[in-house]
């Protein structure tokens, strides 16, 4: 299942640098590719075949619990954050797959921060009202 899950991952990067080459990468896109619901569907299938012993002990791991209290929030705020640093770094005439890679991981703890914060700052009724509770 590891090997259906890494080929829908590069499948879906592929994909990805497909649709920029064409020029038509944008938010829209993102969400409509194939290859999302694939890697997606492999992901969920991986986690439902993990044994429990192996799923009890990556619940005890902290940062993983803690990106999942987050996960909703961080998808709903991830690709405006994911724009603004494609932006910034366009803009310094930065490309290639390692940027790519340095940028995904900024959105992930950009996001993730950015949900935290909300979470400590916001009222309860206006974090629940936008998502992040």
């Amino acid at each position: 299942m590891a090997a259906v899950v890494a080929v829908t991952l590069c499948a879906q990067i592929a994909e990805g640098y497909a649709w920029y080459a064409f020029g038509n990468y944008n938010m829209a896109t993102t969400q409509l590719r194939v290859t999302n619901m694939a890697s997606s569907l492999a992901v969920i299938s991986s986690v439902m075949l993990v044994s429990s012993r192996l799923r009890s002990a990556a619940q005890r791991l902290k940062p993983l619990v803690r990106l999942g209290d987050l996960s909703f929030g961080v998808y709903l705020c991830h690709m405006a954050l994911g724009t603004v640093e494609a932006k910034l770094l366009s803009t310094v005439g930065v490309s290639g797959i390692a940027p790519s890679l340095a940028m995904w991981a900024a959105v992930v703890v950009l996001s993730s921060a950015a949900v935290a914060l909300c979470r400590r700052v916001l009222p309860k009724r206006l974090q629940r009202l936008i998502g992040f509770a």
